[in-house]
């Protein structure tokens, strides 16, 4: 793909915000994190294909996306910008950290971070897309091939519910939201309850602020595992079109709640 093309697959990633003045990530509160080493070039792209600041995602091999508006319509298409070719760094936080074991909380951003996907009922993961026409509006689910089992196994245990959502970020890290009375199972292991423990102490005082506002909602954000490549969703080739100003500021998050569902 080139700097501009019409992106047709799945929308889904971390979401991030640009201007003139970066590349950054805003937390729920509306408190900025400006990346440190975004490159140059891919935000002038950024500004170029946008027509200005705005939003961009990026899914879980670093492919960059934003929504572009089309001319005199309320119609925005999905553009492909660039793929990540670094580490991004942010003050404070480590979106790809290299030894958190799983079953710790999670150390990255913690809302709007990674694509997000479901597990249904039977146990199988799926992303699911909004589908919209001048008379409807449905969702449908596209089920993800060949997800690591071991990972699934893991996600289903801790969570506690069989089903329920998770996020897949940039560098293919997984976390979930887990109930913090479920959790409470998980820590009756020694090994696991000390480690969980004594990791919250070394957190910086921003990181121990953003877990803290998490769980009261009632949940903690916890690491589940990391996967390598593309996921490999069942989906035919189409852009992900968006019509309509509101459904369009769907994907603007700066002033929304910290996520938190089962």
């Amino acid at each position: 793909m080139e700097t501009g093309d019409l992106y047709t697959k799945h929308v889904r990633g971390s979401r991030y915000a640009f201007n003139h003045d970066g590349f950054l990530y805003k937390y729920p509160n509306n408190q900025k994190s400006y990346c440190k080493n975004f490159p140059e070039s891919v935000l002038d792209d950024l500004i170029r294909v946008k027509g200005g600041s705005g939003r961009a995602i990026i899914n879980e091999i670093g492919e960059i996306v934003v929504y572009k508006k089309r001319e005199k319509e309320n119609v925005w298409e999905p553009r492909y910008v660039d793929t990540l070719d670094r580490e991004l760094e942010f003050e404070y936080i480590k979106i790809n950290p290299k030894n958190l074991k799983p079953g710790l909380m999670w150390t990255g951003f913690c809302s709007h971070h990674g694509g997000a996907f479901s597990i249904d009922s039977n146990g199988r993961p799926f992303f699911s897309e909004k589908i919209k026409n001048k008379y409807s509006e449905n969702k449908k689910r596209y089920y993800i091939k060949d997800f690591n089992k071991k990972i699934l196994k893991r996600i289903i245990h801790i969570k506690m519910t069989g089903s329920g959502r998770f996020r897949v970020n940039e560098y293919g890290h997984i976390w979930a939201p887990v109930k913090n009375e479920n959790l409470k199972f998980q820590i009756q292991n020694e090994d696991f309850k000390e480690a969980f423990t004594n990791q919250f102490g070394k957190f910086p005082s921003k990181l121990k602020r953003i877990i803290k506002a998490y769980q009261e909602y009632d949940h903690t954000p916890i690491y589940m595992g990391k996967i390598e490549g593309e996921l490999e969703i069942v989906r035919e080739e189409k852009p992900h079109i968006i019509r309509g100003k509101r459904n369009f500021n769907e994907l603007d998050f700066g002033n929304s709640d910290l996520e938190y569902y089962d």
